[in-house]
């Protein structure tokens, strides 16, 4: 009997260790799934707020895109018309001068007209002093006889 006493009491001390040890394996496996489930739970609201990060820095960079694709789009056309406006600025002045080198021309011609015309009234004034030099000569000559 005592045999079967010492064989029932360590029957149930096995049991009790086995309870123990099956209670302490479920607790950690609990206390495991807790913790993956905090570490899932902690990786989840990590991996949302680096995705937040994430779409607010892609948004930055868009409206920063769009900034500058606005400010290209404005230099653009200030540039546009900075061209035109020179272009017409060009042809006006290429009007201007040759119009001014037409009168420059002109006003050459009139004063070589000018000049011949000046040197053909010396020539004929000469001329005619040489003529009235003569005539008084032949007064003086008429007057004498």
């Amino acid at each position: 009997e005592l045999a079967r006493r010492a064989a029932s009491e360590q029957t149930e001390a096995a049991n009790e260790v086995r309870e123990k040890v099956s209670a302490e394996i479920k607790r950690l496996q609990d206390q495991g799934r807790a913790d993956l489930e905090m570490a899932r739970a902690n990786l989840n609201d990590l991996h949302e707020r680096e995705v937040k990060i994430l779409h607010d820095r892609i948004e930055m960079g868009d409206s920063r895109i769009e900034e500058l694709q606005r400010r290209l789009d404005d230099e653009e056309h200030a540039h546009q018309a900075l061209q035109l406006s020179s272009g017409r600025v060009r042809a006006e002045l290429q009007n201007e001068i040759t119009e001014l080198s037409g009168a420059l021309k002109l006003r050459a011609f009139e004063a070589e007209r000018a000049a011949l015309t000046h040197e053909e009234v010396s020539k004929a004034r000469q001329q005619l002093l040489v003529e009235n030099d003569q005539l008084k000569q032949q007064v003086d000559v008429v007057r004498k006889e």
